[in-house]
């Protein structure tokens, strides 16, 4: 199904599934009846980003995200901020085999904040 968008004046036509974001293949809405006996339990399991060489930041994060990573810049009509993880594409240096993250380094908001 193809959804419409408009950015600016200008119409934009995506397909279902087409730029999700980082991490999410099929993101669903919490809902109470379906969803209201979970809960969230903490993890230290990052192997979801072991794969994914820079991620987004925020502004309000800078402080602590420039102590530990390089920050770029996204080249394209809206730049955005990346924290940059590892050197190659598919390249987290912060993830371990076993899924930690590197001991005494900062995990960034968009990671500690998944699945939400």
């Amino acid at each position: 199904m193809a959804k419409q968008s408009k950015t600016n004046g200008a119409t934009k036509t995506e397909t279902a599934g087409a730029n999700l974001p980082l991490f999410y293949s099929k993101p669903r809405a919490v809902l109470a009846e379906r969803h209201g006996s979970m809960s969230l339990t903490p993890t230290s399991d990052f192997s979801f980003a072991a794969t994914t060489n820079s991620v987004p930041v925020v502004a309000t994060e800078l402080p602590m995200v420039c102590k530990h990573y390089p920050i770029l810049f996204t080249d394209g009509a809206q730049p955005q901020m990346v924290a940059l993880l590892g050197l190659r594409a598919s390249e987290n240096l912060m993830v371990d085999d076993k899924g930690n993250w590197t001991p005494g380094t900062y995990v960034p908001a968009y990671i500690r904040r998944y699945p939400f």
